[in-house]
């Protein structure tokens, strides 16, 4: 797939990879589960640098300058809906509230669900911005499938969900018809937790899957901000 051509030349700033990568080296003469001891050994080492957005590396686009007003839409199937009826908002809510404290300029939920309704609830990319009015990018986190429970195992809790993460370009120029062109995407597929799963007697469904959607939320915000590199392995 082909992107518009980025900005003009900026200074050079950490990719993930390249700022991952010490990290990574001082996580390999430590034992399993011991993460988090060590990210503080590797923050020791070799500092805690800032590792730029999916986003920004594809687009060369840092929406956190809050240059730019962003929609975000969280989506999913009916199925998926109807067992968990509250996930949709939960996650359109988290991940927009993200979004602001990085500072990007966001579009109030209110008004995307409204958007939203006013074309059946469905995802339609034109119309959502047509109904926006002044936005630059839509971003949208297709939830394909969601479960909180080891299959066949309704008392061990392991979250998993996958999907599609995409950005919308709004062409608000006026030489248009303001188009609305695809400018990035990227696959989700996430675990929690990764090592095993948690027991029913440890804590309740409900706040399970809250936590589950708290480490979606961050999975899908750190797409479009950058973070340290501590905060990735949070």
């Amino acid at each position: 797939m082909a992107f518009p051509e980025t900005s003009p030349i900026r200074r050079p700033v950490p990719n993930r990879a390249a700022a991952i990568l010490p990290l990574a080296l001082g996580l390999l003469i430590v034992p399993s589960g011991c993460v988090n001891f060590g990210a503080m050994m590797g923050k020791m080492l070799f500092g805690d640098p800032q590792v730029t957005s999916h986003f920004q590396d594809k687009t060369g686009v840092a929406l956190e300058e809050g240059e730019h007003r962003v929609a975000f839409v969280c989506t999913a199937p009916a199925s998926t809906n109807d067992r968990f009826d509250t996930l949709q908002l939960e996650l359109q809510e988290e991940v927009s509230r993200r979004l602001r404290r990085r500072n990007l300029d966001v579009v109030r939920t209110d008004d995307v669900l409204n958007a939203m309704d006013s074309v059946g609830g469905k995802f339609d990319r034109k119309a959502i911005a047509d109904e926006l009015g002044d936005v630059d990018y839509i971003l949208h986190l297709d939830i394909e499938q969601f479960s909180v429970t080891e299959p066949a195992s309704p008392d061990l809790y392991r979250g998993r969900a996958s999907g599609m993460i995409y950005a919308y370009e709004v062409d608000n120029s006026g030489t248009g018809d303001g188009m609305v062109v695809q400018i990035f995407f990227r696959q989700l597929e996430s675990e929690f937790p990764k090592s095993h799963p948690v027991t029913s007697d440890q804590m309740s469904a409900r706040v399970f899957q809250r936590q589950f959607i708290d480490q979606l939320a961050d999975t899908v915000g750190q797409t479009f901000y950058s973070v340290r590199t501590s905060e990735l392995f949070q």
